[in-house]
């Protein structure tokens, strides 16, 4: 239980108590299996070039490698966040920290492949794709295995910013805290239906057209920013009411 005196003295970061000051053993464990992840990303890509055409072709790898690297970085970042904001080690945030590196760790896989056949296909092939797909079918296998890998990392986080909102009174959480919680959720909320919806669509639709699932994922381009100005501005009418109470 976080007392009024030991609140007090935290650092602030964007109006948020950060009560996860130092680095904890499970986010180290994080920190490390992503770094390990990321390792996948560069080890699966090719062996050392041994001439000008292979450096060639490595670097036309980059464009996927770096799509790969930043949705990597994402749920990274995200973990991070929880961590700095509620400094949580008990059993559930533990169980589902090992069930998101577990997922992650097996998502890297699939995730470089569809990134390299989606670069190879919007280029005609000047992209190189060194993964062999033979049909349709494994196609629709590999996207499969793609969304799944993507629902369980978003539900592992929707579950930790659950667990902390449970805890809200023993954490000490102000409304403005309860706000940001409850956003980061409605986010990892909007990430899955996004996610299920393409998963049932490549599951669902005729062979030709379920690849295509993939574009339901721009919809979070288009989503996620309505979703930071409705926040935005309940945040806005939580400050001033602060500032006019005081």
């Amino acid at each position: 239980m976080w007392t009024a005196e030991a609140l007090a003295r935290l650092r602030v970061r964007d109006g948020f108590r950060l009560r996860g000051g130092e680095v904890t053993r499970l986010e180290s464990l994080t920190d490390g299996a992503f770094a390990l992840a990321l390792t996948f990303l560069v080890v699966a890509a090719n062996e050392v070039p041994h001439s000008y055409q292979d450096l060639i072709a490595a670097f036309k790898q980059a464009p996927a490698f770096a799509a790969s690297f930043a949705l990597m970085l994402l749920f990274w970042y995200s973990h991070v966040t929880w961590s700095r904001r509620y400094g949580l080690e008990d059993a559930v945030s533990t169980v589902l920290t090992a069930c998101l590196i577990f997922t992650m760790l097996i998502f890297v896989l699939p995730l470089k492949v569809i990134f390299g056949v989606w670069f190879s296909y919007m280029s005609r092939g000047w992209l190189p794709d060194l993964t062999r797909i033979d049909s349709l079918e494994q196609l629709r296998q590999l996207f499969i295995a793609y969304n799944l890998g993507f629902i369980l990392i978003e539900a592992c986080l929707h579950g930790l910013y659950a667990h902390a909102l449970r805890l809200a009174d023993r954490l000490g959480l102000n409304p403005l805290e309860l706000l940001d919680t409850r956003y980061s959720m409605n986010r990892c909320r909007l990430s899955l239906l996004i996610g299920v919806s393409a998963l049932l669509i490549v599951a669902i639709a005729p062979l030709d057209y379920s690849p295509f699932s993939g574009y339901c994922y721009a919809l979070l381009g288009i989503a996620n920013p309505l979703l930071r100005r409705k926040y935005a501005r309940r945040r806005s009418q939580l400050i001033a009411a602060a500032v006019a109470d005081a």
